[in-house]
């Protein structure tokens, strides 16, 4: 009887490790970045904003910001970054408003980045009118990015 329990053991054993020796491997979980939305509402209130965001080493930070390029205003297509070995801007596009119907509507411009490297980076933006004379800086949003 002491015999079959330890066949019976072993068995159990053995099927135990072979079940965890082919189970997957766990995936990492992936980097978390960080997504900032400022919209002409926020902008109406206040026309010079900072925020502050933090995300992981290789992850993505994507800025979305009111634009409405029918009055001659717009954001500057590259951000002004403190540290380019933080950070790096991999995009920036415009996207139109919905079609609500109405002529003039705002859209947003979208920009993407890069965490490079832990460390701190300021990202900064300007709505201006960026013809000579121009209005500059009517409005402004800052944003400082901790990496870790």
């Amino acid at each position: 009887m002491n015999k079959c329990r330890i066949i019976v053991l072993i068995a159990a054993s053995v099927l135990i490790i072979s079940f965890l020796a082919c189970a997957p491997a766990a995936t990492p979980p992936a980097a978390s970045g960080a997504t900032v939305t400022v919209t002409c509402e926020q902008f109406s209130k206040e026309a010079h904003i900072v925020q502050d965001a933090t995300a992981a080493v290789g992850s993505t930070i994507t800025v979305t910001l009111c634009s409405n390029p029918t009055t001659g205003f717009s954001w500057g297509e590259q951000a002004q970054i403190s540290d380019i070995e933080v950070l790096k801007q991999t995009s920036h596009e415009t996207v139109a408003a919905a079609d609500t119907g109405m002529v003039g509507a705002p859209g947003n411009q979208v920009w993407t980045f890069e965490a490079l490297k832990a460390g701190s980076s300021t990202v900064s933006f300007s709505y201006s009118r960026p013809w000579e004379g121009g209005e500059k800086d009517v409005q402004t949003f800052k944003l400082n990015v901790t990496v870790q």
